[in-house]
């Protein structure tokens, strides 16, 4: 009996040692898991002067090669190569502000807006039906602040072209990233550059939110 409630004991004593120190492998391993994808993820993603072997001149002849436009009403993306982090793949026009096809880079790398706009990596595409963020730099679009509701922008693609409206403006705090959020209600285009355009470092975003009103239907979207 006595050797029975020792042994009992010897493996209460195991299971109340045990069982934390296997929890926080199990956390330490998830957390490595996280960790790696995460590096994984930001290598494949940063900047392709490094990993790509792309120097600035190719980046720069890039983004001012024309986008030749596409006229189909229906485009099947089941088959479509979307662009890598870095790449071009749209031009972007307010004719109201005489903005004309401004280079639109997969990407939202401070150090490569400088070739034109770019589009935040973890949002949509034009045409899926969700939000699209894009920032540019304040310096190359100080008239920005003048844009109307009302207004129209165009994105050519290289699968289509997209026009959407302006329905609002407004000026954000830098550490405001609400619209960061997915919405996949309408789809919507989300511009936003520095605020004022006369300073540096300033702590403020001037966002400008436009609905899409024109463009063309796609067809099996990859991860809908």
């Amino acid at each position: 009996m006595l050797k029975k409630i020792a042994n009992n004991s010897k493996i209460y004593i195991i299971k109340c040692f045990l069982t934390p120190m296997l929890i926080a492998l199990g956390v330490i391993l998830s957390a490595y898991v996280l960790f790696h994808s995460q590096i994984t993820l930001l290598m494949n993603a940063s900047d392709r002067l490094t990993f790509a072997g792309e120097s600035e001149e190719d980046i720069y002849n890039q983004a001012i090669q024309p986008i030749i436009e596409k006229t189909e009403q229906l485009v099947d993306m089941e088959n479509f190569n979307y662009p890598l982090y870095g790449d071009k793949f749209a031009e972007l026009s307010i004719g109201s502000l005489s903005k004309n096809n401004e280079p639109v880079l997969n990407c939202d790398d401070y150090s490569q807006l400088k070739y034109g706009w770019g589009r935040a990596y973890a949002t949509r595409y034009p045409g899926e039906g969700g939000k699209i963020v894009m920032a540019g730099h304040s310096y190359k679009n100080k008239n920005l602040t003048d844009i109307k509701i009302g207004a129209e922008i165009t994105l050519k693609t290289t699968y289509g072209t997209f026009t959407y409206r302006v329905t609002e403006t407004k000026i954000i705090k830098a550490t405001d990233a609400t619209i960061m959020k997915a919405d996949d209600s309408k789809e919507q285009l989300v511009l936003y550059t520095c605020y004022p355009a006369n300073q540096i470092g300033t702590d403020k975003r001037f966002v400008i939110f436009s609905e899409l009103v024109k463009g063309p239907k796609l067809i099996n979207i990859p991860f809908q």
